[in-house]
């Protein structure tokens, strides 16, 4: 009978050790792990987003002859759903941006001599 309540109080002090070791490691996925997950996911997200904004632009602008006439780029440009926008400073200068909102813009700045394309280069347009 000694031997039996003995068994059992190691029993329940084992099942009592576990419970409560599960117990912390139900606190440690509530409190660390899930706000970890979803910052991690929020910044996966953001990565996504500016990738799925500005690549697009960029090959575009990668992809441009040179010496393409104005014409043609701003033609292009708004065929792939661009924005194209001349300089008022300057007649020579234009820009192509990838979407009108304020956030993640990219602008595709080309120069021209001679109504060809001389150069571009690739901004951040915020």
């Amino acid at each position: 009978m000694h031997a039996q309540k003995c068994r059992l109080r190691r029993w329940l002090e084992e099942r009592d050790r576990a419970m409560k070791l599960s117990g912390f490691l139900l606190s440690l996925i509530k409190e660390i792990v899930i706000p970890i997950a979803i910052i991690v996911t929020l910044i996966g997200a953001v990565i996504a987003l500016r990738w799925s904004l500005e690549h697009p632009l960029q090959a575009f602008c990668e992809e441009l002859p040179q010496g393409a006439l104005m014409e043609t780029v701003i033609r292009d440009a708004e065929a792939s759903g661009f924005i194209a926008l001349r300089s008022g400073a300057s007649p020579e200068r234009l820009d192509i941006l990838n979407h009108e909102a304020p956030f993640f813009r990219l602008a595709c700045e080309c120069e021209f001599s001679s109504g060809a394309l001389r150069s571009k280069r690739l901004l951040q347009a915020d």
